[in-house]
């Protein structure tokens, strides 16, 4: 499909990482979605169908707001902003050099969780480039801003991410 889609001038996304095969709800977190599988099932299943894209050359990986406890040290934080999933698993282990973007970032139970703006800026710490369709896209702009120039952002980041989209951008003419 990858393949076939870039040879009619079209992107593509695989989504919505880590997979949502598995998932159930996280015992004391609802609503929070998580997969309680081992890693090498997860590796083994979950994680095929994203190997295969990248090795298509998929253009962009969409994140998904489920914890995967066995890749992150127990950890209860969501792929949209755990930089042990975003990064490690997405760009370290299946070797994704594309575009990583959030879901919906304006979803009730993640702003009640994070904050409108902070689950922006974790995302972005995370490994994202696009952070989809945050509640109020001017204030989170204006936290990114805030972000960079109290140094929790480095500019260099924010730098490499907007290179990625113009990359791909003029790829497509």
């Amino acid at each position: 499909y990858v393949r076939g889609y870039h040879d009619h001038g079209m992107l593509t996304t695989a989504k919505h990482f880590p997979g949502r095969g598995d998932q159930e709800p996280m015992p004391g977190k609802a609503p929070w979605m998580w997969n309680p599988k081992p890693a090498d099932a997860l590796d083994a299943q979950e994680f095929t169908a994203f190997r295969h894209a990248v090795e298509a050359g998929v253009d962009f990986i969409m994140s998904e707001h489920i914890a995967v406890p066995a890749l992150t040290g127990g950890s209860d934080l969501p792929a949209s902003v755990e930089p042990r999933l975003a990064t490690d698993v997405v760009r370290g282990r299946l070797g994704f050099q594309g575009i990583l973007t959030t879901d919906d970032l304006w979803y009730d139970h993640v702003v009640a969780r994070f904050g409108a703006e902070e689950v922006a800026l974790r995302a972005f710490e995370a490994g994202h480039d696009i952070l989809l369709k945050p509640r109020d896209p001017v204030a989170t702009i204006a936290a990114l801003t805030d972000a960079v120039r109290s140094g929790r952002i480095p500019e260099e980041r924010v730098d490499a991410a907007v290179r990625k989209l113009l990359a791909l951008k003029s790829r497509l003419g």
